[in-house]
């Protein structure tokens, strides 16, 4: 019986790349997201909150999103700069080989009926 929702099973394997793919567009737009809530909040509250002026708060919040887009940017693993901003923003499944071997290792020891 099929509820129409999910159509996996035997023979059926799920389209693990696109998930992969979906998965990893939203790492990179959840890095952004919250880049700009950063750089937002870190105006507002200098501007309004502290004893610092708005020209002051705009200045930090601009050094701030500069350097953030250039840690945000991706790159190939390598240099110092992928490595600092692996700590930062990385998953134990970003580039999606844990789950690939996870569902290789799963269709090995599961035999196809």
């Amino acid at each position: 019986m099929s509820t129409g929702l999910v159509d996996y099973g035997p023979g059926h394997e799920p389209p693990i790349r696109e998930k992969l793919g979906t998965y990893h567009h939203f790492l990179i737009a959840a890095r952004y997201i919250v880049l700009a809530h950063v750089v937002v909040g870190t105006f507002l509250v200098m501007a309004f909150a502290s004893q610092a002026t708005v020209f002051s708060a705009f200045v930090v919040a601009l050094i701030e999103l500069i350097i953030g887009l250039y840690v945000a940017k991706e790159r190939k693993p390598g240099n110092w700069v992928s490595g600092a901003a692996t700590l930062l923003m990385d998953t134990s499944a970003d580039s999606g080989h844990v789950i690939e071997d996870r569902v290789a290792q799963e269709n090995v020891a599961r035999p196809m009926r």
